[in-house]
């Protein structure tokens, strides 16, 4: 009996040091692998260092370094899941370093204007005293062709970090592209005083490769194959280069680039895809099946290979070589894709099922969706880029970028209803907003829908901001629509020249003074509206009024 006890004694202590010692070791694990995948994703060694990370987020999914590691492999591979494991990064350790960095990955992998970087940048608010705000800020701004304010961004880290030369040479590349030749001239000899630095070398490579300027370009693409920091993309610029100029030099320094990128998957996947871009989509193609089988089939190079038949239109090859295996972690750019090929030869159910597979390999994350509906949007998919919107904009309603890209879509293409339903979404969420709300009574208004609320929603609005010129202007057309021509236009007479000239307001105002029997005064203003962005009913609005004068 005894000895039966001190058994069962045992038992129950080598269980309880089991139970206990069980985190330690899985920690012990993790701390391990992610050590491993780190080190061998800074030694080159990506395939290491993805098999490495992976073993670590099945441990603990919320290990920071393994996400970092794994943002860095999609970078390579120019996956747009790079965005979710930034974004990932970012909501573990939520530090404004982060956030900037998920940013400025949003910028790599964005199309205009940018609605996901805009929002973090946002949201982190103006950050004079740090660098890297200033940085991304830049970024964004030279991204949406606002040179000014990329400039200024620029300075203020020139101001904050003087010692850095990267800053004053992104200054210059912006300079070296300005439309006063003096401006470009100064910078262009700033750079070449730095010639011996890479960043510098490759700026003025491009400014003489887009102006075809091939002999320039070449001197200085020679110059920085010769540096020791170097890199592929270097390679592959000089590749464009050599196309470009026509050279004879093309083809033997293609061969070289073959060579290198046979035991690279990463390279030759930019390769193909460089190649693609140069009309060279065929060669390329040929090239990878001369490939060892297995890489064949590795990521990211099938990705890169649908590129290149995709560009020259080979949808029965497209087909078969997406219905050949899953893409990892961009599974839904694969059924995007298998959807415009099989559209292409006229499968449109099977069409309609590979996009139903698309929305859903997307729908968990809001960056995949919105790369899902830039793709659509590239097509000109108009019903399946606004559906797609719509359901991140529902789906993750603490995300502002779908109902702006909707609001945005719905603008270009004058969609008045689909602006007031963007709107409508709008105030669920924030139904004090000011500025939403007289939105929306101002296309309610025009639409003639719901007038009742329009006009009750309109007066409140004003009275909360009798000094706004557009709070202003839709109560006075609220008022006019109610039959008040006397009260609108008394109304209306208390904004300034400038905001009366503003063809937002000019057309209300003009078809204000014709009601008012003032027709040589409207005529003025109901002028200002030519040529303005106006929506269907507001042109239909100014269109009446001039058939009245």
């Amino acid at each position: 009996m005894k000895k039966i006890i001190i058994v069962a004694v045992l038992l129950v202590v080598g269980a309880v040091g089991v139970w206990l010692g069980l985190p330690a070791y899985r920690a012990g694990k993790e701390k391990k692998f992610a050590a491993q995948a780190m080190a061998a994703l800074v030694n080159g060694e990506n395939r290491k260092a993805l098999l490495s990370a992976q073993q670590v987020l099945v441990l603990n999914s919320n290990n920071v370094t393994a996400c970092r590691v794994m943002a860095e492999l999609a970078d390579l591979s120019r996956s747009p899941h790079a965005l979710v494991w930034r974004r990932r990064v970012a909501e573990i350790e939520p530090t404004r370093s982060n956030k900037l960095v998920f940013a400025a990955s949003a910028l790599r992998y964005e199309q205009p204007p940018f609605p996901l970087a805009t929002q973090t940048l946002t949201d982190l608010g103006e950050a004079t005293n740090e660098v890297a705000f200033q940085l991304v800020s830049a970024q964004l701004a030279l991204k949406q062709n606002r040179i000014a304010d990329g400039e200024k961004h620029l300075q203020q880290a020139i101001r904050l970090e003087p010692a850095n030369e990267s800053h004053r040479i992104n200054l210059g590349v912006i300079r070296l592209e300005s439309r006063d030749p003096a401006v470009s001239a100064v910078a262009r000899a700033e750079l070449e005083q730095r010639a011996g630095n890479a960043q510098a070398l490759r700026a003025l490579l491009v400014h003489h490769t887009s102006r075809r300027r091939f002999v320039e370009a070449e001197q200085y693409s020679s110059a920085l194959l010769k540096l020791t920091n170097s890199a592929w993309g270097d390679k592959l610029e000089h590749l464009t280069l050599l196309r470009g100029a026509q050279s004879p030099q093309f083809d033997p320094f293609l061969a070289t680039l073959q060579r290198d990128a046979a035991t690279n998957v990463f390279a030759a996947s930019e390769l193909v895809t460089r190649l693609t871009e140069l009309g060279a989509a065929t060669n390329a193609v040929d090239w990878v099946k001369s490939l060892p089988a297995a890489m064949q089939k590795e990521p990211p190079l099938p990705v890169a290979v649908a590129s290149a038949y995709f560009s020259t239109a080979r949808w029965r090859e497209l087909e078969e070589l997406l219905n050949a295996r899953e893409w990892p972690e961009r599974d839904f750019m694969r059924k995007a894709l298998l959807t415009f090929a099989v559209r292409k030869q006229g499968g449109t159910d099977a069409a309609a099922a590979h996009w139903r597979d698309a929305l859903k390999l997307a729908g968990e994350r809001p960056e995949l969706l919105g790369s899902l509906a830039q793709m659509a949007n590239a097509w000109g998919w108009t019903n399946e880029t606004e559906s797609t919107l719509w359901r991140a904009a529902k789906d993750f309603p603490k995300e502002r970028w779908p109902l702006e890209s909707l609001q945005n879509g719905f603008m270009r293409h004058r969609n008045t209803r689909g602006v007031l339903e963007v709107n409508a979404l709008m105030l669920e969420r924030q139904p004090t907003n000011a500025a939403a709300l007289n939105n929306w009574a101002a296309l309610a208004l025009l639409l003639h829908t719901n007038l009742t609320r329009a006009h009750e929603v309109a007066r409140q609005v004003y009275d909360r901001g009798t000094n706004n010129f557009a709070f202003v202007s839709t109560y006075a057309w609220s008022l006019q629509v109610q039959g008040k021509s006397a009260e609108a236009l008394k109304l209306m007479d208390t904004l300034k020249p400038a905001e009366l000239n503003d063809p937002a307001v000019a057309g209300y105002y003009g078809a204000i003074l014709v009601a008012a029997g003032q027709k040589e005064k409207a005529r003025t203003y109901l002028d200002r509206t030519v040529g303005a962005p106006l929506l269907p009913e507001e042109l239909k609005l100014v269109s009446d009024a001039r058939q009245k004068l």
